[in-house]
């Protein structure tokens, strides 16, 4: 409240702070981790969870859960902006490893009886495969088979995730 008595002036200095926008997540699975800002959410039973992301700008959400693979997303919201994303996450098939510093690699091929050297693994590996697990890292690969030519070809496999090649 300002009053302002009769032939008499004032200036007056406000400083206001934006309010901070929101985001309703939609989650699958359900009761989901997910991380904001230092600070670890979980979506609840229904796989829905509202944060509010202040400072407005963007922002970097880590989501994950056990037995699926992880996954990052970058969100832009304004002031007192409300938005709603949905997610969804990858399951793990059974017998795949769980360690934190493994990734995988799925190799798809239209040639038949092909094989795959990996750098650092002993021995070819049958073509297709899905899920192989390796630790996180850069690896040269040669895919080849008989009546067809050679392939070389890079692969970054990175934490918990799948890298796919055909």
């Amino acid at each position: 409240r300002v009053t302002v008595q009769y032939r008499q002036n004032t200036t007056q200095k406000y400083d206001l702070k934006p309010l901070p926008g929101k985001v309703t997540l939609i989650t699958d699975p359900t009761e989901m981790n997910v991380k904001f800002g230092g600070r670890l959410y979980k979506s609840n039973a229904t796989g829905l969870l509202l944060i509010e992301l202040d400072p407005v700008g963007k922002h970097k959400l880590d989501f994950s859960k056990f037995g699926y693979e992880p996954l990052s997303k970058r969100i832009g919201v304004g002031a007192n902006e409300n938005k709603t994303l949905e997610i969804s996450l990858n399951k793990l098939p059974a017998g795949v490893s769980s360690n934190p510093n493994m990734g995988f690699l799925t190799l798809k091929t239209n040639a038949l009886k092909a094989q795959a050297r990996i750098s650092g693994e002993s021995g070819p590996v049958p073509v297709p495969f899905e899920y192989y697990g390796l630790p996180f890292g850069n690896y040269s690969l040669k895919v080849s088979a008989r009546g067809y030519e050679s392939k070389k070809t890079q692969a970054t496999i990175s934490k918990q995730k799948t890298t796919t090649l055909k």
